[in-house]
């Protein structure tokens, strides 16, 4: 789920996004913007920095096979929701077919088979 309060912060409009109503913004009118990448928690990268090099090189170069899924020259996760456009405002965040669930789900699924 999106933290709407952080988006909120992040906009700089208090009520842009209301529990009750989807990403509704006119932040980005006019811009090109067609991917949301949202950073996730640096525990994440810690736990892949504390494996073994071989296991981490391998679980960067799966990250970068992924849909949806972006590393970082510093190591951080990011997930990639596309942006549909209707009419020339951002509507919507949507994880079309789950694929960036699926991804992530696959990163930690990796991450935690190379912890045992």
């Amino acid at each position: 789920a999106i933290n709407r309060q952080a988006l909120n912060g992040m906009i700089g409009h208090v009520n842009a996004l209301r529990d009750n109503c989807p990403l509704t913004t006119y932040a980005f009118y006019g811009c090109p913007l067609n991917t949301l990448k949202i950073s996730f928690p640096r525990a994440l990268s810690e736990r892949m920095e504390r494996l073994p090099r071989e296991c981490r090189l391998s679980i960067e170069q799966r990250v970068h096979d992924l849909r949806r899924l972006e590393l970082t020259q510093d190591g951080n996760i990011l997930a990639c929701f596309p942006l549909p456009r209707r009419s020339s405002v951002l509507d919507t965040v949507e994880d079309t077919n789950d694929e960036t669930a699926e991804s992530l789900h696959q990163v930690l699924q990796l991450i935690s088979f190379h912890e045992l």
